[in-house]
């Protein structure tokens, strides 16, 4: 894969999301490693020039020239200037942005409108307040003024949805956790200690437990609406939330019936559960005893799948509109936003044995069956577009995987040519990939824009954000049995190779070492050098490790001249997912770090935790030779999460 293609995966997802409406003909594109924007015709509007770019909104965009960002208008030209290690396109004419780490918010001026002394800061999107993440790691309530509202008390809090937050609060013991709702006045509108769990509002209500004395059993569930009024609560002996679909969707939810344990055989096994639907005052409006599945309503219609597998269409009051439909549903409907809801724009797929097949509300086909290629591998819809994924024969006799696209509302099918396909743009266009060259296209796959790269040259990589840990290790010894006591084991990675005098590594002792003379590259199309873990002891060393990947990342010294971690590890949930990994004796690993670029010159160095021995707890660190480098600020504090960096997989 190359870079062009990782990084606008990266960029443009943003970009799509955080346009404002009158900007939407601004196609951001990236060509001969820069960024610029093209009109819908495929005309260069601002040409590429800047490293990274975000959303134009308020008809300003953040722009990094170099190693920092500013705000460019619709002309290319900065309004305000590069200053910022990060910053975010403006919300109702307000836009964060970071200086050194620390976040601030400005105006369309770039005036800072308050200070503080806080971590992190939400936006204020249309609201008058927000919250902000002190040092002691607790969420306080600021408005736009920085006035303080509510202290810093709240271990946790969700997003404001219609004006609506959940917050978390230990007790004085800190063994329980309360749950409260604050409104935009940052008033209680659920206190602490009315219900001992609530769940965040989807369309106007939350889902609030009960629970006995023990804190242990879960004793009632109900609904509380926006004012925070309990709605109706349920014993949890009769039905419970559907873990899928519990939300409230035009009036309506779907609940679990309580499921029967049966034996057969000797043995206790527990039926598929059943599966109805409550009205807003917790009332059981439909149960059928065949239900397997309902889906969320939307335009008064759901799907339900029945004990045959067979889907039928029906209306909230459990009226049969379509009984036993060709087919089953394309796509799983487990989400209640308008977007994954069944019938989006009025319509719906069904896959059956003559193809896929279009219906409206009333459950009748709205054109013949589509069928595909030769074996389609994947399919997802996105508005009203369809992308297939298929196997097509190659020029060299071979199949090869391609993506192509149907227009569910013309019925225009575009067949399967490109490699990637990266979504919609702000127009309504599509961003892809078509004989190695990134393109924009319209619904009928007509090219409307071609990159025009002048080289492919590898280069080093000009980021503003943390790289998740990738330096990935193996062990011939990784299942031995005595290893089980240390946690799981994984394969992949790279083995061990045995030690020569080609290499002229140090002796007698465990080295890490960075030859900036050797060059690699990483990922295939970066710059980097080839780093080595040599060991040279006599002895096996030992080294914690979570999914083969090693306790290992790049460091580069700050301005202030101490050094700091510019990559991160990950944090694992799986409790297999930590072990123990070995090198033996006279032999090491070798990996590609990438070459960095930007504008701060600093040192750099390659830090490894390993363990002092495979029985022991303790670990000691060991740190490659200091070689001269060059990166950008937000590399030492930004961090996206371990999906955002370089995917090697992306729809």
């Amino acid at each position: 894969m190359k870079l062009k293609y990782i990084i606008t995966i990266l960029i443009i997802s943003f970009c799509v999301m955080s346009y404002g409406q009158n900007q939407n003909s601004m196609i951001p594109v990236y060509e001969n490693n820069l960024w610029g924007f093209i009109d819908t015709e495929g005309k260069y509007v601002i040409k590429p020039r800047f490293q990274s770019i975000g959303a134009f909104s308020s008809n300003l965009a953040p722009a990094r020239e170099g190693d920092l960002y500013g705000y460019i208008n619709t002309t290319g030209k900065f309004i305000i200037s590069s200053q910022y290690d990060f910053a975010l396109p403006f919300i109702n004419n307000l836009a964060k942005v970071y200086i050194k780490g620390k976040p601030f918010f400005i105006d369309k001026s770039g005036k800072i409108i308050f200070s503080h002394d806080f971590v992190e800061l939400h936006t204020f999107e249309n609201r008058n307040i927000t919250f902000a993440l002190a040092k002691n790691e607790k969420y306080a309530v600021i408005n736009q003024s920085g006035t303080v509202l509510i202290e810093p008390v709240f271990d946790n809090v969700s997003h404001f949805t219609n004006g609506l937050a959940v917050v978390k609060m230990p007790s004085e013991d800190g063994r329980n956790v309360f749950y409260g709702v604050l409104n935009e006045n940052a008033e209680y509108v659920v206190d602490f200690g009315e219900y001992d769990r609530i769940e965040s509002y989807a369309n106007g209500y939350a889902k609030i437990w009960i629970y006995d004395d023990s804190y242990l059993n879960r004793e009632m569930q109900g609904m509380i609406d926006e004012k925070g009024e309990l709605i109706f609560t349920i014993s949890d002996k009769d039905w419970s939330f559907s873990i899928l679909r519990g939300d409230f969707t035009e009036g309506v939810a779907i609940v679990d019936l309580i499921e029967k344990n049966v034996k057969k055989d000797g043995w206790a096994i527990s039926e598929e559960p059943k599966m109805g639907i409550i009205n807003e005052a917790g009332e059981l409006i439909l149960e059928g005893e065949n239900i397997k599945e309902i889906t969320y309503f939307h335009y008064n219609r759901a799907f339900v799948r029945e004990a045959d597998n067979k889907w039928s269409l029906i209306d909230k009051q459990g009226r049969i509109i379509k009984k036993y439909l060709p087919g089953g549903l394309l796509e799983n409907k487990t989400e209640s936003n308008q977007e994954s809801l069944p019938f989006l724009n009025g319509i719906e797929i069904l896959e059956t044995p003559k193809g896929l097949v279009l219906i409206d509300t009333t459950g009748n086909p709205i054109y013949q069956p589509r069928t595909f290629g030769r074996r389609v591998l994947e399919k997802r819809r996105e508005r009203n577009i369809l992308f297939y994924k298929e196997d097509v024969p190659s020029k060299e006799g071979h199949y090869v995987e391609r993506w192509g696209f149907w227009d569910l509302e013309k019925n225009i099918l575009t067949k399967a040519k490109f490699t990637r396909i990266f979504g919609f743009t702000p127009s309504g266009l599509i961003h892809v990939v078509k004989d190695e060259d990134e393109c924009v296209v319209d619904k009928s796959g007509r090219v409307i824009w071609v990159q025009r790269n002048k080289d492919d040259k590898v280069l080093p990589l000009n980021i503003d954000y943390m790289l998740n840990g990738y330096f990935y290790a193996n062990s011939p010894s990784a299942h031995k049995q005595e290893y089980s006591l240390f946690g799981g084991h994984s394969i992949s990675g790279e083995l061990p190779i045995e030690n020569t005098k080609r290499h002229k590594f140090p002796e007698n002792r465990l080295s890490l070492l960075v030859r900036t003379n050797e060059r690699s590259t990483y990922r295939n199309h970066i710059a980097g050098y080839k780093t080595y873990i040599t060991n040279a002891s006599g002895d096996t060393v030992y080294f914690k490790a979570e999914d083969s990947r090693l306790e290992m990342m790049v460091e580069a010294l700050n301005e202030n001249g101490n050094w700091q971690s510019i990559e991160y590890l990950p944090q694992s949930f799986c409790g297999h997912s930590p072990h123990v990994l070995d090198l033996p004796p006279n032999h090491h690993w070798e990996f590609c770090i990438p070459e960095y670029a930007g504008a701060f010159k600093t040192k750099l160095r390659v830090k490894l935790v390993y363990k002092v021995g495979l029985k022991s707890n303790k670990t000691t660190v060991i740190y490659s030779n200091q070689f001269t480098g060059s990166i950008n600020p937000a590399q030492f504090w930004r961090r996206k999460g371990s999906f955002d960096n370089l995917p090697e997989n992306q729809f």
